[in-house]
């Protein structure tokens, strides 16, 4: 099976500490580069990966060579020694959404499932405990779903929103309350609204931005408020965005990075102040499915994904260029290349620089490099 590019998540959000932010030019991007750093225990596209409070990494989910999921489920990577272990107790699947609780225990809810010859939208939740290594059931979602979002909100509670389940696309939003353990049916979407951008602001409200909304490309946006269970309309994007990268900024922004067809080349960011969303200037190449993140010294880091913006496409065949964003000039900087051409890795920011875990190559074959960029 080729993964369906039209119901397939692009969101590859980075949360990063706010520090001074230091931009970049050529020297800085020259000096810049991705290193190999071994190998995952199995190839993974369109995988996941998220960081642990102890330092170590949690890799999960992801589709293996035979187009089905990765049958050793999930591994945990230690940075300092460079290598990865298995953990039991949980299969794969893909398009879930990965959620760190605030008490550092991750939730990993809905996605796809391999059944037989079909794929299949679920309702499952479970909990990965860090300090047991162990997976525990939760409460299942009310709706099956899959490619939806998922924010944490201020409280501590997780919101669900939209995805898809088989070819209908969702307007259906939940909340879940880890303490309670318990899911509950909040104010709808005021459109159905899959693989979008999502984020929650610094005031506690939610926003939902781009993706397909009613199954077409967006340019559209909303916010939803907890304390009342109301959406309203946010401002317009420049243009429909869909199958783009989704960075949150320290200072309350919110960065999309190209995307399908028009917005390949371009990126632009939600202003929090001023409740627009503003130009963040040019790529150096178009990009569909793109990877993007902020480092903690104030960089941001665009690559990989497919130099061509069509929709349907003939060939997978990713770019292993990366870029940097100048903040201060508005501009982006040709960044190091990657040691791999991908899209739909793991990534994760540390202190030093960031980590890419796998990913689809060409012909979307699964990849098991780790690659490092400092």
């Amino acid at each position: 099976m080729k993964v369906r590019l039209a119901l397939i998540a692009a969101v590859a959000l980075a949360l990063a500490s706010g520090i001074q932010i230091v931009p970049p030019n050529e020297a800085d991007a020259a000096a810049a580069e991705w290193r190999d750093a071994g190998s995952l225990l199995a190839p993974r596209a369109y995988g996941d990966a998220v960081p642990l409070r102890d330092g170590k990494i949690l890799v999960l989910d992801g589709l293996d060579g035979s187009d089905d999921v990765v049958s050793s489920g999930a591994e945990i990577f230690d940075p300092r020694t460079g290598r990865a272990q298995p953990v039991s107790g949980r299969g794969s699947r893909i398009h879930s959404t990965i959620t760190t609780l605030q008490d550092g225990r991750i939730l990993v809810a809905g996605g796809s499932d391999r059944v037989g010859n079909a794929w299949r939208d679920e309702a499952d939740v479970e909990i990965f405990d860090p300090r047991t290594r162990s997976w525990s059931e939760a409460k299942p979602l009310l709706t099956s779903r899959a490619d939806h979002g998922a924010a944490l909100l201020s409280d501590g509670r997780v919101l669900v929103a939209g995805g898809h389940r088989g070819v209908v696309f969702l307007d259906g939003v939940e909340i879940f309350d880890p303490a309670r353990n318990t899911w509950t049916v909040v104010a709808r979407l005021p459109k159905s609204r899959s693989q979008f951008s999502i984020a929650t602001l610094l005031d506690g409200r939610v926003l939902v931005a781009g993706g397909f909304e009613d199954g077409q490309p967006s340019k559209t946006s909303v916010i939803y408020d907890p304390r009342t269970d109301i959406w309203s309309d946010g401002p317009e994007l420049s243009v429909e965005r869909a199958l783009h990268a989704t960075v949150a900024l320290p200072n309350g922004d919110v960065l999309l990075v190209g995307g399908q067809r028009a917005a390949a080349g371009t990126a632009e960011r939600y202003d929090f102040k001023r409740n627009a969303f503003v130009y963040a200037g040019t790529l150096s190449s178009p990009r569909m499915l793109p990877f993007a993140f902020a480092l903690r010294d104030g960089r941001i880091v665009a690559g990989g994904g497919l130099p061509r913006p069509a929709q349907i496409l003939d060939h997978f065949a990713p770019t292993a260029t990366t870029e940097i964003y100048d903040r201060v000039a508005n501009t982006w900087v040709p960044g190091p290349t990657l040691l791999e051409p991908i899209a739909f890795a793991g990534i994760v920011v540390d202190r030093d620089g960031a980590w890419l875990f796998g990913g689809a190559a060409e012909d979307e074959q699964p990849s098991a490099r780790i690659q490092r960029f400092r």
